[in-house]
C-alpha cells in the first residue's frame, strides 16, 4: 500500500498542471506578435531583421518582461501559501486540546 500524500504536495502538483495547461496554449487571444519566444543563443540572426522589426520587438519587451515577472510573482505566492498556513496551524494549537486542559 503506497502512503497517502500530504494534501501540500497534491495542493502544488494541482497548481503545476495548472501552470503548465497555461502554457501549452491556454492563450489570453492577445497578439502572436507579443507571445514569441526569443529563438536559443546561437540561433538569433538580429543583422536580418529589418529596423522596423527590432523597434516592435524592442517595444514588446516590457509587456513581456512585466508578464513574466507577474506569473511569476503568482507562482511564488501559490507555493507559499500553503507553507505559510502549515506553519500557522503547527503554532496554533488544536482547539480540542485547549479543552482538554481546562
Amino acid at each position: 500500500m503506497q502512503p497517502a500524500k500530504p494534501s501540500f504536495l497534491e495542493y502544488f502538483e494541482q497548481k503545476e498542471k495548472e501552470a503548465n495547461s497555461h502554457n501549452d496554449g491556454g492563450g489570453r487571444g492577445e497578439n502572436n506578435a507579443d507571445n514569441r519566444k526569443v529563438p536559443p543563443e546561437g540561433d538569433l540572426q538580429v543583422s536580418t531583421w529589418s529596423v522596423e522589426d527590432l523597434r516592435l520587438r524592442l517595444a514588446s519587451l516590457d509587456p513581456q518582461m512585466e508578464q513574466e515577472i507577474e506569473e511569476i510573482r503568482q507562482r511564488y505566492q501559490a507555493k507559499r501559501k500553503p507553507i505559510l498556513d502549515a506553519i500557522e496551524a503547527k503554532k496554533t494549537p488544536p482547539a480540542e486540546l485547549l479543552r482538554r486542559s481546562c
